[in-house]
């Protein structure tokens, strides 16, 4: 049993007796002392154990022996059941030893670090020039520390024996360190020292910094930015859309020749071809599924008419009085033309019947037999109500025929329809149901002019039209916006031509529905067009004049070339020129790595490579902080501490605490 072993042994005797409240005056003055604990916290005492060859212990509890009276009380204690006299010293080294012999335990690796940076300032002593002056001193560490970490005192077996161990493996472990330090080092250099890695790797940071820099200038957070277009995720919105700013990140990647640009041009020129699909869903999202125009106005058609032919065989059966007021209506060229209008599309149909009353220049109506009629059914009059339509609605306006004119006629129709619709509610009910072709026609029609009618003008005929005409003037709307798309040279044109216009935008909103939910779906079809619009600012890009390109090659160029026909007059010039051209490629290969990161991040649109960039972005942790503001430092920093930590004296040491560890008296009483 060890000493720490009685102690730990002696402590939890007098703990338990406490306890119970057996425990005299004296015993609760040793075990006070006992709960004292070393002089050093374990950290500090590893790190002195490094600097002192493993002597930290013995100086502590040598010099805490002869001064601290409470160190003889535990070993009064102690001495009469152990198999050798204890001593105050012995006692205190123990209790010194005992804090870091359970760090070890527990953070083995820690305690490494902790004795190696305690080792560290003999790494300034000086190397020795010969493999063999380099081993005679880690062996010489690794026999002093060695002794002073074995067990006992004095010339003890142990001590002696860990001490022989030490200076083995001290020097063993030296030369097998030199063999290593040679292939170790040029592998390092070639790997992360060589001008080529070294500007690629800047160029890289550069790069990340450049981006956070560009998207806080547009207004938002790293982790802002990389959430807008994880939200976007499937419409190839990308960093590079976020605003001017990063716009011009790519604008820059554009005209520097290399796998930056490469990158870079083969996405947007992909996505410049996508913007037709993707403007197709964004009007099909706002209008409905797409379709043919005709196509579409017979589909309205057949979908109105089978809810309101019922109707309208109901409503066709009622008599309206003839009145004077219809009358007057029906002596108007315009009814009168319209008559002869409703003949021929009865005749065409095959339905004699339809028109069986005959108009007179004067507005009498005369039945079969000449009589004056009193009252006529509602079906000679929806047949006029067609014939009227084909007048009021022209596919081409006649020769001659003003504005002020056809306004005229459709005012006659309006006031036609109020009468009707007053004098026949069921007629009414089936004709807001679906209103005829020519004026469905003519409001899809409307619909596709749709950006080239006067906002006042048009707000006025919507809200005459009826349900079947609205639908219909959307459909038209629909169709004129995709054509607008399918025809232009670059179709997000179009989109950037409503946003700046205002008189455009409220046209727009008008081949929307009224009210919130109109206005909503508004805003998205908006903002869906504003997202393409500046997508397409972005992608000009892909189109950046070739001279600032052959500019920028002839510049790389140059610098590749400038020393190599110019011969150096002597070895200093030799020198003086080689440092120019290799500053000039190595710059030119950072800015290659930068605009190929860039390039990387600003196209990226998978979810989780974005929140891989955002943690690289933003992290505040101290290795990120370096890499990305003090590269330089962490790259030569790390040959000089690892040579701090493997020089002969730092070396030898640990191995020293090694070899005491693998005596054959400490494995005994580990055992």
């Amino acid at each position: 049993m060890t000493l720490n072993d009685q102690i730990i042994e002696l402590t939890e005797k007098l703990q338990a007796k406490n306890r119970d409240n057996k425990l005299n005056a004296e015993g609760k003055r040793v075990l006070s002392a006992l709960q004292s604990g070393s002089i050093a916290p374990a950290q500090l005492g590893l790190v002195l154990q490094g600097a002192t060859f493993s002597s930290a212990d013995e100086i502590l509890g040598s010099l805490r022996g002869a001064v601290d009276p409470n160190m003889q009380l535990i070993a009064d204690q102690l001495s009469p059941n152990s198999p050798q006299s204890v001593s105050a010293g012995d006692v205190a080294r123990a209790m010194e030893r005992a804090p870091m012999d359970r760090y070890r335990e527990e953070n083995p690796v820690a305690a490494f670090g902790y004795e190696m940076a305690g080792s560290v300032p003999f790494g300034f002593l000086g190397a020795g020039k010969t493999l063999a002056a380099n081993a005679a001193r880690a062996g010489a560490s690794g026999a002093i520390s060695g002794y002073m970490a074995g067990e006992g005192s004095g010339l003890s077996a142990d001590r002696l024996t860990s001490g022989a161990l030490g200076l083995g493996l001290g020097a063993g472990g030296d030369v097998a360190m030199s063999a290593l330090r040679r292939p170790v080092g040029n592998a390092y250099d070639a790997i992360f020292r060589t001008s080529e890695s070294q500007a690629a790797s800047r160029g890289r940071r550069e790069a990340e910094r450049m981006l956070v820099e560009q998207i806080k200038a547009d207004g938002y957070s790293v982790e802002e930015a990389i959430a807008l277009v994880a939200q976007l995720a499937g419409k190839d919105f990308t960093l590079a859309d976020i605003g001017p700013n990063t716009q011009q990140l790519m604008d820059a990647i554009a005209v520097m020749p290399g796998p930056g640009k490469a990158t870079a041009m083969r996405y947007l020129e992909a996505r410049q071809k996508g913007r037709n699909g993707r403007l197709g869903t964004i009007l099909q999202e706002a209008f409905g599924q797409r379709a043919n125009y005709f196509n579409d106005f017979q589909a309205l058609k057949a979908a109105r008419g089978k809810s309101a032919d019922k109707l309208y065989g109901s409503a066709n059966k009622i008599e309206i009085p003839y009145s004077s007021e219809l009358r007057e209506l029906m002596r108007t060229p315009a009814m009168q033309e319209a008559y002869a209008r409703a003949a021929q599309i009865a005749g065409n149909r095959g339905d004699g019947t339809a028109l069986n009353l005959r108009l007179m220049p004067d507005g009498r109506l005369l039945d079969r037999k000449g009589n004056p009629v009193s009252a006529i059914q509602t079906r000679f009059l929806d047949i006029m109500k067609k014939g009227l339509d084909d007048v009021a609605f022209p596919r081409q306006v006649q020769p001659g025929l003003g504005t002020e004119s056809v306004m005229a006629v459709r005012d006659l129709r309006t006031k036609f329809l109020d009468y009707v619709d007053n004098a026949n509610s069921t007629y009414a009910r089936a004709r807001a149901l679906y209103a005829g072709d020519s004026a469905v026609m003519e409001a899809m029609e409307r619909g596709r002019g749709l950006l080239r009618e006067d906002t006042d003008e048009l707000a006025d005929a919507l809200s005459r039209m009826n349900a079947s005409e609205k639908e219909a003037f959307r459909l038209g709307a629909l169709q004129n916006l995709q054509d607008q798309f399918d025809i232009s040279v670059e179709s997000a044109n179009m989109a950037r031509d409503v946003m700046k216009s205002k008189r455009k935008r409220d046209l727009l909103r008008l081949a929307f529905p009224e009210g919130e939910k109109g206005q909503a779906d508004f805003d998205i079809f908006f903002d869906n067009l504003t997202r393409e619009s500046t997508m397409a600012v972005t992608e000009r890009a892909a189109a950046n004049s070739m001279t600032a390109q052959r500019s920028e090659l002839i510049k790389q160029m140059r610098n590749r070339s400038a020393t190599s026909l110019d011969l150096p007059s002597s070895l200093t010039d030799l020198l003086v020129k080689n440092a120019k051209q290799n500053g000039a490629v190595a710059e030119d290969q950072m800015l290659q790595a930068t605009a190929a990161r860039l390039a990387d991040m600003l196209v990226e649109t998978d979810p989780g490579t974005l929140r891989r960039l955002a943690k690289d972005l933003e992290s505040d942790d101290l290795m990120t902080v370096l890499r990305r503001h003090a590269p330089d430092l962490l790259v030569d920093a790390a040959p000089f501490v690892a040579s701090l930590f493997t020089n002969p004296q730092s070396l030898g040491s640990q191995m020293g605490r090694v070899g005491a560890g693998l005596s054959p008296e400490q494995q005994a009483l580990m055992q």
